[in-house]
């Protein structure tokens, strides 16, 4: 196979920009998105609604992180006299392997090499799964301090719902969450699309577009950059 110096230049620009993202996802760990509804009223068990895919985390920075919530740092709702009603989490896969495994293109531009993964390209790693176990973990002891979940919570149907993208990595992703969150309880997750293929309600693109879109999108961006 013969490249071209532009080919080549392009592949590593193309790396580096890959490796500058992980960085800042590692960085960004607890990057979840928590919508949390809250009411005066006292109120019973509420609904946890999980889009999963799963923030990259670092051991370190989740310790201190629990460290917190024990603090009542992270959870003060009740602290301020609201009990929490409803919780939405929105949030990526965990660890997963490089989307391009042995022989490809990438790994073969230069001499260095990664480690050996314990997953195949693209899925979910060993570190990964028990990295999301303990976000699980975390997110149940918050919920039980703020009063939403009992201990050894096992919701009735509907109460609780686990949404994920249909590839090994969200999948897995989801079910070691779960397993951290609900130790006890028997909670499905969903996925809806076919195995190994991409959820268009996690598809980032536009589905839908009219020229009257278009005109308007363009309106508003000239209006922010011009401002």
């Amino acid at each position: 196979m013969t490249w071209d110096r532009r080919k080549i230049e392009k592949a590593i620009q193309d790396t580096t920009a890959n490796e500058r993202r992980r960085k800042m996802n590692m960085k960004k760990i607890l990057t979840l998105f928590i919508v949390a509804l809250m009411t005066i009223e006292a109120g019973g068990c509420g609904a946890v609604s999980s889009a999963l895919g799963s923030a990259v985390a670092d051991e370190s920075v989740l310790a201190q992180s629990a460290e917190s919530a024990d603090g009542n740092e992270f959870g003060t709702l009740s602290r301020d006299g609201f009990d929490l009603q409803q919780v939405v989490i929105l949030s990526r896969h965990n660890i997963r392997s490089p989307l391009s495994g042995k022989g490809s293109v990438l790994d073969t531009l230069t001499p260095y090499t990664w480690f050996n993964w314990s997953s195949s390209p693209s899925s979910l790693s060993l570190r990964g799964g028990t990295l999301e176990t303990e976000m699980g973990q975390y997110f149940r002891k918050w919920l039980e301090k703020e009063k939403l979940f009992p201990e050894d919570y096992r919701p009735k149907a509907d109460e609780v719902r686990i949404y994920a993208n249909s590839k090994q990595r969200t999948i897995a992703t989801a079910n070691f969450f779960k397993t951290g969150l609900l130790p006890v309880a028997d909670t499905e997750v969903e996925y809806h699309a076919d195995y190994d293929t991409m959820d268009p309600v996690f598809e980032p693109k536009i589905t839908f577009v009219t020229d009257e879109y278009i005109e308007a999108a363009k309106e508003q961006m000239q209006e922010i950059y011009e401002a």
